[in-house]
């Protein structure tokens, strides 16, 4: 994994947590994209390989969708410093006029891509942002995140030109 990312041009990072509110949350996992080929690392991998991650996201161009969120999920998880090199393509949509801005509905609209949503890996149709109802498996919550890093890294190629 980490020879691929690091030869990679470019690289996609997603964060999950276990909350959508910006102050409370605590770190799921971490999803990471190149090329077509998605990664995860759950919170254990995720503390154990921090410095690593660190250097990764720092000395590589990295892009993100909200990249607000997850610095600051990476800056109280890992110590991610600010000077990261990280293209938002949400920011990015929004200055080329595009709305609305989220994920899934330019995942649909700019690449014919159908992605899950949020809330069906929720045991409650309501989505609260806690991520203790999870009805899906720890894999299916990776699948989720790799596929919303893919997706990430798609648009920005589409988005950049």
């Amino acid at each position: 994994m980490m020879n691929h990312l690091q030869e990679a041009d470019i690289i996609a990072v997603d964060t999950e947590t276990n909350n959508l509110d910006i102050v409370t949350p605590t770190l799921v996992g971490i999803s990471f994209a190149a090329d077509s080929t998605g990664y995860f690392l759950g919170y254990e991998l995720v503390q154990k390989y921090r410095e690593i991650i660190k250097k990764l996201i720092i000395s590589k161009q990295m892009v993100a969708h909200n990249w607000k969120y997850d610095y600051q999920i990476l800056r109280r998880t890992i110590g991610l410093p600010r000077d990261c090199n990280v293209h938002d393509t949400m920011i990015i949509a929004n200055l080329l006029g595009l709305q609305p801005v989220g994920l899934k509905t330019l995942s649909l609209k700019l690449l014919g891509r159908e992605q899950q949503h949020i809330e069906e890996l929720f045991l409650d149709k309501k989505f609260t942002g806690l991520m203790e109802q999870y009805k899906k498996s720890p894999e299916d919550v990776a699948m989720y995140s790799c596929d919303d890093s893919l997706s990430t890294l798609m648009l920005f190629q589409i988005l950049w030109k």
